[in-house]
């Protein structure tokens, strides 16, 4: 399997991933998805919160999740 293939599709993973927070998805776009894209090698995922008014950027994916994380206004 190629790096950044998908386990399950053997497709390519794309290198970044954007979520939009929706008030419905909150735990799952900041702790879910975070851990499931982390373990599969994206390199960055960007979270828009509109309903808090920013962005949460993570980076340095391992198997438990991201390493690093910043949020902008």
């Amino acid at each position: 399997m190629r790096a950044g293939a998908s386990a399950e599709t053997k497709e390519p993973m794309p290198g970044s991933v954007v979520e939009v927070v929706s008030p419905s998805g909150v735990r799952s776009d900041y702790e879910v998805k975070p851990r499931w894209y982390a373990s599969r090698g994206i390199a960055n995922h960007l979270v828009v919160d509109p309903l808090q008014g920013h962005c949460a950027t993570m980076w340095n994916p391992g198997s438990d999740g991201y390493r690093g994380r910043d949020v902008v206004p």
